[in-house]
């Protein structure tokens, strides 16, 4: 095998195991160097953002009307539901949006516990309070339900 294909096999390795749907550089002389491995995680984010506006739509009754994202949270790979839940967690630090805590709740996101608590402490209205302490509660049932069964 050429150094040309190994490095090839590498980088296509490399892109199969993110997910990526683009193969960048594959033929050029590229191959295997810093440059290509950054356009490659250029295209990951660009999935990962288009995962998250799935998941996510724009908080209006047209787009959030009847939604639900529990399939499409349960048919994502291991690693995008990694990537997402980090990424959840972050929007939740300047969004008050319950459907990102709902989506952290199916996740199972324990990661996701402090700033659930944030958002429950910061809740107005009685009914919030509720809403967010349910998706903490759950997590959090799943979490012992694991330990000990």
């Amino acid at each position: 095998m050429t150094q040309k294909e190994r490095l090839l096999k590498q980088y296509s390795d490399w892109l199969q195991m993110r997910n990526t749907q683009a193969y960048l550089c594959h033929l050029s002389d590229g191959i295997g160097t810093p440059e290509c491995y950054v356009q490659a995680e250029k295209i990951e984010v660009k999935t990962i953002d288009h995962i998250i506006e799935e998941l996510i739509p724009p908080a209006d009754y047209q787009h959030r009307n009847g939604f639900s994202n529990e399939h499409l949270v349960l048919n994502l790979t291991v690693q995008n539901k990694q990537e997402v839940e980090k990424r959840l967690i972050k929007m939740l630090e300047t969004k008050d949006d319950e459907l990102i805590g709902e989506t952290l709740a199916i996740l199972k996101s324990t990661d996701s516990l402090s700033s659930l608590n944030k958002r429950l402490n910061s809740a107005k209205s009685g009914t919030s309070k509720i809403i967010w302490a349910s998706f903490i509660n759950e997590i959090k049932t799943a979490l012992y339900t694991k330990r000990f069964h």
